[in-house]
């Protein structure tokens, strides 16, 4: 391609002359409106098929337009060099403002998500301030205004406004700590004082017990102990009927010396009949057994 180049310069530089009175003769004096070569005989004036200039062969280096027929010259379906490099040109801003289209509808999802997200948090810290913050559920008994509006707040004054209420309720927070640890030992305390007052209860219900057992066996006591005295009278006014007796019959034996056998007799009958009669008859009369 080179030694090609180098000969048709040589060739052009002999032949220059005769070239320009050919080209005079022809009556066509007009130039390649891409590199200004002037066009004769030796180089005949093509037309690009995009732009319709006029073109040397060497400048009309594009490939075929394939919207013509395929009886057409292949020269007059070729486009010049600038129409190919416009081309390409074309070609990539088209292919850039394909690719800004995608980025820009890739950074508008990416906008609206976040958006979405920044809403998504305000509302958020909405809750947060109502929830944490002052005259809110957990804090219902405070003096302090929150001041938020939720129509008209901004993103950051409610950031700031959060974090307020924020070290006011770890304020709150430590506070309640100290009165539950408080609360918790009072507590611990008031469980030791009632076990030790339910171990006394235990201990009273135990003497209780003890002394309910020792009363009633104190009433059987004292029931037995009054069958007893009971008894003991019974027997001595049994004593006091048969010492009476006793007394009589000394008086009758006294009086009638002349029959012991019919006081013997007596006695048997009283032995056979009243045999416990009889025995304390003897214990307390034993000259007449």
């Amino acid at each position: 391609m080179f030694a090609q180049n180098v000969l048709y310069s040589l060739l052009y530089c002999k032949l220059e002359p005769f070239v320009y009175v050919l080209t005079i003769m022809a009556g066509d004096s007009s130039t390649c409106q891409v590199c200004s070569t002037k066009l004769g005989l030796l180089s005949l004036k093509r037309h690009c098929s995009k732009c319709k200039r006029i073109c040397c062969r060497h400048c009309l280096v594009g490939r075929p337009d394939t919207n013509l027929g395929e009886g057409n010259d292949v020269d007059k379906s070729k486009i010049c060099s600038e129409c190919v490099e416009n081309s390409r040109r074309s070609m990539s801003v088209h292919e850039d403002l394909e690719v800004t289209d995608q980025i820009n509808r890739d950074l508008k999802l990416e906008l609206k998500q976040k958006v979405m997200a920044l809403e998504n948090f305000r509302t958020f810290l909405l809750e947060i301030s109502a929830t944490f913050g002052p005259n809110s559920e957990l804090f219902p008994n405070t003096d302090d205004k929150s001041g938020i509006d939720d129509t008209n707040c901004d993103i950051v004054d409610l950031i700031t406004k959060c974090q307020e209420n924020f070290g006011n309720m770890q304020q709150k927070v430590r506070l309640m700590r100290k009165e539950y640890e408080n609360a918790r030992k009072n507590e611990e305390s008031r469980q030791s004082v009632i076990k030790s007052m339910n171990d006394q209860i235990e201990s009273l219900r135990s003497e209780r017990t003890e002394l309910r057992n020792s009363l009633v066996q104190m009433k059987h006591l004292s029931h037995s102990v009054e069958d007893q005295k009971q008894q003991y009278q019974d027997l001595l006014a049994e004593c006091e009927k048969l010492r009476i007796r006793c007394n009589k019959l000394e008086i009758l034996l006294k009086s009638t010396n002349d029959r012991p056998v019919s006081i013997s007799k007596t006695l048997e009958v009283l032995d056979d009949t009243e045999p416990s009669r009889s025995r304390i008859l003897s214990i307390c009369c034993p000259k007449f057994f």
